[in-house]
């Protein structure tokens, strides 16, 4: 991809409605969710693709994306579309990944998804 396709792409990304922006982010973060929680089971589980302990473990990636892009809609994250990155953001990215993990590490116990690791929710 060449600097001018990049800019032009560039350029029609920041043309585009705020509202469609607004979706472009929170399926951006819905496919960084999944592919983090897999990413925790492979780095714990130093496999690839540990398959046995994903097939205990999907509704955790049902859950994951949902309940993360709602609390970072509940904290205001999608609220302004981000143009200029600053400490609040960041701040608020924190809070929002802290509760997740805090949520996902209930979720494991309540649903008794035995074979999750203790330290998954947390990597």
């Amino acid at each position: 991809m060449s600097l001018m396709n990049t800019n032009e792409w560039h350029a029609r990304f920041l043309s585009m409605p705020r509202s469609t922006k607004r979706v472009v982010m929170v399926l951006a973060d819905m496919v960084a969710l999944s592919v983090a929680l897999w990413s925790a089971f492979a780095l714990r589980l130093s496999d690839w693709w540990p398959s046995s302990y994903l097939a205990d473990a999907w509704t955790l990636f049902i859950a994951t994306p949902v309940v993360g892009v709602a609390i970072f809609i509940k904290l205001g994250l999608y609220r302004a579309v981000v143009r200029y990155m600053n400490v609040k953001l960041f701040q608020t990215v924190a809070i929002g990944v802290l509760l997740l993990v805090g949520v996902l590490y209930s979720a494991a116990i309540t649903f008794d998804i035995w074979r999750v690791p203790r330290s998954v929710p947390i990597i």
